[in-house]
């Protein structure tokens, strides 16, 4: 019998001890997560810069709406007098209608 409290005894304190790891780990993680967030500024990095100035795109500008957009995300009418662009489908379909109602 004491060599079944002997066992007993020793997985309650491995139970206790991973239980003990394991919250601890938890809490270390979510400071770090904390600090990350407050930081005001990341740190420079000319990695970072090389990908910040690649993301530049050329914009167009939606004329029915007066929106500038990137062209690379706007919808495209094509007419004979060339492209013209707009800012969403619904700005699209509004021009296509208007078009329509003036003949």
């Amino acid at each position: 019998m004491s060599f079944l409290s002997g066992v007993f005894n020793f997985l309650m304190m491995m139970f206790l001890f991973r239980a003990a790891v394991t919250i601890f780990t938890a809490l270390r993680l979510m400071s770090r997560r904390r600090v990350r967030r407050n930081t005001a500024e990341a740190p420079k990095s000319p990695f970072l810069d090389a990908i910040e100035e690649s993301r530049v795109f050329d914009t167009v500008v939606d004329e029915y709406c007066g929106v500038i957009v990137p062209e690379n995300e706007a919808y495209i009418l094509m007419e004979d007098d060339g492209p013209r662009y707009f800012h969403s489908w619904d700005c699209r379909q509004k021009y296509i209608a208007e078009k329509k109602a003036k003949g």
